[in-house]
């Protein structure tokens, strides 16, 4: 999310509509991959922020939790200020 399309609320929830699978990234932190039907970005990975334990998988029709990040720019681009989307927990 960049600054023009800030949304009211910065935690909501979500029926997902896929299963989202889990991953490990480079730095060992905890990503869902969601599979999307664009063609030009066929993944989206999601970064796991919650208390509760890991799933490998969390299966389509959980309702999530989820937010953005603070807003973030990397250090050696310049790129405007963003938030990122990360899930917070599930509910079974």
């Amino acid at each position: 999310i960049n600054s023009s399309k800030i949304p009211q609320n910065s935690v909501s929830f979500w029926i997902a509509d896929k299963d989202l699978i889990k991953s490990i990234d480079s730095k060992g932190k905890v990503r869902y991959k969601y599979q999307t039907d664009d063609p030009w970005s066929s993944e989206i990975q999601i970064k796991y922020v919650g208390l509760q334990p890991t799933e490998d998988i969390i299966p389509k029709g959980t309702l999530l939790r989820v937010s953005l990040a603070r807003w973030w720019s990397p250090n050696d681009v310049e790129v405007e200020n963003r938030c990122y989307l990360q899930l917070s927990g599930w509910y079974k």
